[in-house]
């Protein structure tokens, strides 16, 4: 979104909007909506729908429920936290990913990435940041929550999945969650990363940089690329 303004008598408001290929900054779409200020909370459905014209997507009429508005503005603070990778951050993360879940039980990837912050916390033995005394309490916990979203997987709870099993040397079933992973998120960088790390184990090396090569593409600033690079 570039812009919102509000427009003459009657009210009403207009937002202007672009769609923008991330590696290449081209312009795909770009477009103005103009709505009163009665039907102003109905802009991003329409906004979703023209994206989808254009790009010539189908839409799935979603049956879930909305996502709680602040629950989710806590699983964002908490990502973000989480994404510096740094232990002092690390109980900020979650904490503010704790609070997502209380306030919304039905956010799926809040407690995919709660799960993430203890395997982290197991990975990097920062388990006292998070008040705990033994590290394999720390991957125990991440266990737990990620049984949260049983019945509700998605590419992240898969990706964490994975990771859990790759720390206990499952690198098999960790292939297996990984490329269930990329088959719901072709672009997520930090599942093609870890694939790559896990073909590493594994023993594929040219398969695996190749693989890490295609995640950095796709995301170069991303600590879990660089992580995945240190690790072959």
């Amino acid at each position: 979104v570039t812009g919102v303004q509000t427009c003459a008598l009657p009210i009403c408001y207009r937002l202007q909007a672009e769609l923008v290929e991330a590696m290449s900054g081209r312009q795909v779409w770009a477009d103005r909506i103009e709505v009163s200020s009665a039907l102003v909370h109905g802009m991003e459905e329409e906004l979703v729908k023209r994206v989808a014209q254009t790009l010539k997507l189908e839409l799935v009429q979603a049956q879930a429920q909305r996502v709680d508005g602040e629950a989710f503005d806590r699983y964002l603070q908490g990502l973000h936290f989480l994404r510096l990778r740094r232990p002092r951050e690390l109980s900020t993360a979650v904490a503010r990913l704790r609070d997502a879940v209380a306030l919304d039980p039905g956010l799926t990837s809040a407690w995919a990435a709660l799960a993430e912050a203890y395997l982290l916390a197991y990975s990097h033995h920062w388990h006292q940041q998070l008040g705990l005394v033994d590290q394999h309490m720390a991957l125990r916990e991440a266990e737990q929550l990620l049984a949260e979203t049983e019945g509700s997987e998605n590419a992240a709870t898969l990706r964490v999945a994975a990771r859990i099993r790759m720390v206990r040397f499952q690198h098999k079933r960790a292939l297996t969650l990984l490329d269930r992973a990329l088959h719901e998120a072709p672009n997520d960088a930090a599942a093609m990363a870890a694939r790559g790390l896990v073909l590493a184990f594994m023993g594929q090396g040219q398969d695996a940089v190749a693989t890490i090569r295609s995640a950095h593409r796709r995301d170069p600033e991303s600590t879990g690329v660089h992580y995945a690079y240190q690790g072959i």
